[in-house]
């Protein structure tokens, strides 16, 4: 977790002084703290960069604000994440974690902490099914913050929004098993096979 890895660096800083670090030892703790999901959290792509390419872009009439692109798999990864730092694609510890997989998921034994919500977070944004949403470059997700709660549906890999959730807007394209889990701020204009459009 970025929190504990930013406590960490703090007190090893204040117990053996600044001085006493070299370069490269302020740099690893540095990358480690950055690379951990903690701000624009639930956002797609790490912190407030967003992945290569990007997709958060600065606002143009508040300084400090970004607008990142949003899904639900996004935010099951980083709850995820923020429980196991060594889970799939999260990049807060160097160790790898192993756990049990989300039961009738289909996924198999080693399973990688996380990586159920790391697939569903690059099917959504493979398949457009993400809106933007405004974060302050600042806040940092305390400990234990939770946006979803990873469930299985019909074989499916979905998950319950939280009071946290950021819910998607009018006209958005959602998987149509995360739609009927109620994330649609306003509920379901339509839905077709595979997909739902939110009111």
């Amino acid at each position: 977790m970025k929190n504990a890895l930013v406590s960490f660096a703090v007190l090893f800083l204040v117990g053996c002084g600044a001085a006493d670090l070299t370069e490269t030892e302020v740099a690893q703790v540095d990358q480690a703290v950055s690379n951990v999901p903690n701000t624009c959290f639930g956002a797609s792509g790490s912190n407030c960069s967003g992945p290569p390419g990007g997709f958060c872009t600065n606002s143009t009439t508040t300084a400090g604000w970004v607008s990142c692109l949003v899904t639900v798999g996004s935010q099951m990864h980083d709850t995820c994440c923020m429980q196991y730092p060594g889970g799939e694609s999260c990049n807060g510890s160097p160790t790898a974690q192993f756990c049990t997989p989300p039961a009738n998921s289909g996924y198999g034994t080693p399973y990688r902490c996380c990586k159920a919500e790391w697939d569903h977070a690059v099917g959504d944004m493979a398949a457009g099914r993400y809106w933007s949403w405004g974060f302050k470059e600042s806040v940092v997700a305390p400990p234990g913050y939770r946006m979803a709660n990873t469930a299985v549906r019909n074989g499916q890999v979905t998950a319950f929004p939280t009071a946290n959730s950021i819910k998607a807007k009018s006209g958005t394209r959602l998987w149509r098993p995360d739609a009927e889990m109620g994330w649609c701020a306003n509920g379901i204009r339509s839905a077709g096979l595979t997909d739902a459009i939110c009111n």
